[in-house]
């Protein structure tokens, strides 16, 4: 083979190889963009459309209450917006009452751990490490609570979790709602009474006796439904 062809062939290898390259790289800077935009929620990406934040608000608190925003703590106080991500936490003999967007409205009780997982529309998830809530909101806005090893869900009403995390053990206390609850992602039931939650493998359900003006808790329902508007409730 000549000189001549042999140049040519070189060439023609190296344009084919710069072609091959370029293809390579337009190709994996479409498939970057396109998993970036899912991540983001856009639909043409196969995300499920963006989904503005609700903004959530503290209204009330009693005694401290610490707040750790990406491993920075500060101490909470009224007025103060809260945000996604951040982990809730009340010492003894404290109280927190704060609202998401206009309609859903959270009380937590004394030594309580509370993650705000997801405050988005129509997605708005809190996971409840330990303590008690209480959590009040209408038809429109439904509320996933989660626990180690169960989920609930309301879409109207109000609903209160313990967390016993000492014990393995979660209440699920419905008012005037259903709950779907889900236990161990294997498990689900629909309930409108209170039950128990073993939350061993394999994991117990038993019937609550559950009494809100036991005097145990009673100071807490009573500030709860007050703060949250839920004393003036009624399902039509």
């Amino acid at each position: 083979m000549s000189n001549e062809r042999l140049a040519k062939k070189d060439e023609n290898d190296t344009i084919g190889t710069m072609i091959n390259n370029r293809s390579s790289f337009f190709f994996l800077l479409l498939l970057t963009t396109t998993l970036i935009a899912a991540h983001f929620g856009f639909v043409w990406a196969g995300g499920s459309g963006y989904k503005p934040l609700y903004s959530s608000h503290i209204q009330e608190i009693t005694g401290t209450v610490r707040i750790d925003h990406a491993g920075t703590e500060y101490l909470g106080k009224q007025n103060d917006v809260l945000r996604r991500g951040e982990i809730i936490q009340t010492e003894d003999g404290s109280r927190l009452f704060f609202e998401i967007g206009s309609d859903v409205r959270v009380a937590l009780d004394e030594r309580s751990i509370l993650v705000l997982n997801r405050l988005s529309q129509n997605d708005i998830s809190l996971h409840l490490t330990a303590g008690r809530i209480f959590i009040f909101t209408s038809k429109t806005h439904p509320v996933t609570l989660t626990t180690l090893h169960t989920k609930e869900t309301i879409l109207e009403g109000a609903l209160s979790i313990v967390n016993y995390d000492f014990q393995q053990t979660v209440s699920v206390i419905p008012f005037k709602t259903a709950t779907e609850v889900t236990v161990r992602k294997n498990k689900s039931f629909l309930t409108s009474t209170a039950v128990n939650i073993r939350e061993t493998d394999p994991s117990e359900i038993t019937e609550s006796a559950f009494n809100a003006d036991a005097p145990s808790v009673a100071a807490f329902y009573d500030w709860a439904f007050e703060k949250t508007g839920f004393r003036n409730f009624e399902i039509f």
